[in-house]
C-alpha cells in the first residue's frame, strides 16, 4: 500500500501481488470521510468502476475494458438501495436510458430511453408502486414533443387507451380505445385538423 497527500484528500493505493500493478485506491476527505474508491481490472490496467461517497449516499461508475462510461448506479444514504440507474453507449458517452425507482428501492418507477443524437428522450414508461406498467410514452425522434401515450390497465397489463398526436404534440390525431380485460379494440377514433371526428 503507497499513501499519497494531495491538498484536499489523501489516496491510499492498494497493489497486486506482484507489487506493481494497481488493485484498487481509496480516497478519503480532510478529515477522514472516505469519498471514492476506484477499482482495476484483473488483466489490464483499466478501470473497472468507480464508486463515490457523500453525505447522500453513493454512486458507483462502471467502465467497459477500454475504459468507457457504460452505466452509472446512485444508491439512497444506506450504500445499498438503488434510486437511479443511467446506462451509456460507451462509443458515444450519450445516455441511452435511465431507470428510476421507487424511494424505497425496488420495484421499478419509471424507465426512460434515449436517442443516439444528443440523448433525446424517446421513450418512457411509467409504473405503480406494486411495478406494473401504467403508461408508455413515445416521444418523436428528436425528443420533441409527445406522439404517443399507451395507458395500461395495472391489473391485467393489457392497454385500455392508444392516444397519438400531432407533430405539435398537443393536438390528438387518432385513439384508440381498447377492452381492459382482454385487450379487444372496443372504439376508434379519428380526428380532423378541426377537431371534428370521422
Amino acid at each position: 500500500m503507497k499513501i499519497e497527500k494531495e491538498k484536499d484528500s489523501i489516496k491510499k493505493i492498494f497493489y497486486r501481488s506482484d507489487g506493481v500493478m494497481i488493485d484498487y485506491i481509496k480516497e478519503y476527505n480532510k478529515k477522514g470521510g472516505l469519498i471514492k474508491e476506484i477499482f482495476y481490472r484483473r488483466d489490464c490496467d483499466s478501470v473497472d468502476y468507480i464508486i463515490k461517497y457523500s453525505t447522500a449516499g453513493k454512486e458507483k461508475d462502471i467502465f467497459n475494458p477500454r475504459g468507457q462510461l457504460i452505466k452509472s448506479i446512485y444508491y439512497k444514504e444506506d450504500g445499498q438501495t438503488e434510486y437511479l440507474i443511467h446506462e451509456y453507449n460507451p462509443e458515444t458517452g450519450n445516455k441511452i436510458k435511465s431507470t428510476r425507482f421507487f424511494w424505497e428501492g425496488k420495484p421499478i418507477n419509471d424507465t426512460m430511453e434515449y436517442s443516439q443524437i444528443g440523448e433525446k428522450k424517446v421513450k418512457e414508461i411509467q409504473r405503480d408502486q406494486n411495478g406494473n406498467k401504467i403508461k408508455e410514452i413515445y416521444y418523436y425522434f428528436d425528443g420533441q414533443p409527445i406522439e404517443q401515450i399507451i395507458e395500461y390497465n395495472p391489473h391485467t397489463g393489457k392497454a385500455i387507451k392508444d392516444t397519438y398526436y400531432d407533430r405539435d404534440g398537443q393536438t390528438v390525431f387518432m385513439v384508440k380505445e381498447y377492452d381492459p380485460n382482454n385487450g379487444e379494440l372496443i372504439k376508434y377514433t379519428h380526428y380532423r385538423a378541426d377537431g371534428t371526428t370521422y
